[in-house]
């Protein structure tokens, strides 16, 4: 038996789009001056940056861990435990800074963080994908695209333990 890893992603993504209403319990963009564009399940490297696309969240798969759990005739009837390692980045966008005291895309950036992070620990099944999951740490990045305009992406750090 395989692991279906693109059906992880989908159940989160499909988690995340279920989220982003204002009717939602936890909502994916509470706090944000515009709702979130698109969410997806792609390497944030083979996304075009479109500002049409701001703020975007996707979903993509770092890492699989595979450990052996029991005694088998064979490998192929063996029970495994994989801890799999998702990413989850959001990205908003800033402009020219007009306050030297305040960045309103640093803010946007780390609300939306912090509302993955808060719809992610509301769902820690994955919606019944993974036995457990947990949020494991968030990182920030800046990135300029011309003299005027940049984005700030975080990217949270998902551990999922699933047993196939």
């Amino acid at each position: 038996m395989s692991l279906d890893l693109n059906n992880l992603k989908e159940q989160i993504q499909g988690i995340f789009e279920t989220a982003n209403t204002t009717t939602a319990t936890h909502d994916l963009s509470s706090g944000l001056a515009t709702r979130v564009q698109r969410i997806l399940k792609v390497n944030p490297e083979r996304i075009p940056i479109q500002s049409t696309w701001i703020p975007f969240v996707t979903v993509f798969i770092d890492a699989k861990e595979i450990e052996l759990t029991d005694i088998a005739v064979n490998q192929l009837m063996a029970k495994r435990k994989a801890t799999v390692s998702v990413k989850v980045v959001g990205l908003a966008q800033s402009f020219i800074v007009t306050d030297e005291e305040a960045d309103s895309a640093d803010d946007e950036c780390e609300d939306l963080m912090e509302n993955i992070e808060q719809i992610l620990r509301a769902n820690p099944t994955l919606a019944g994908t993974a036995t457990w999951s947990y949020p494991s740490g968030v990182t920030y990045h800046n990135k300029m695209l011309d003299e005027e305009t940049g984005v700030r992406a975080g990217i949270l750090s998902l551990e999922t333990e699933i047993f196939y």
